[in-house]
């Protein structure tokens, strides 16, 4: 993952975007190897989830400023999804 990433997205930092619960689906999802088709162009990581649905996830970061966004309800909000956890973890 790009070094900007990397700096914005630590697990610390993941719980508090997330939220316990989040976080904890999300990480699930990763050891699960539900996370595939990732593609990282400069500092903006895309890939997909396969949870209930397929979910598209971009993540992004500017210094330590990070972005997301996700197909499913939760991820077009202010809180990272557990789709966006499990991308980050990834």
């Amino acid at each position: 993952m790009s070094s900007a990433l990397d700096r914005a997205l630590t697990n610390d930092a993941l719980r508090d975007m997330a939220g316990f619960r989040a976080f904890r689906d999300g990480h699930t999802y990763f050891e699960r190897d539900q996370v595939y088709g990732l593609e990282e162009i400069d500092d903006t990581v895309s890939a997909k989830v396969l949870g209930l649905y397929e979910y598209h996830v971009n993540l992004w970061a500017d210094g330590v400023v990070m972005g997301h966004a996700c197909s499913c309800p939760v991820g077009q909000g202010e809180d990272i999804c557990k789709h966006g956890v499990a991308v980050a973890l990834t």
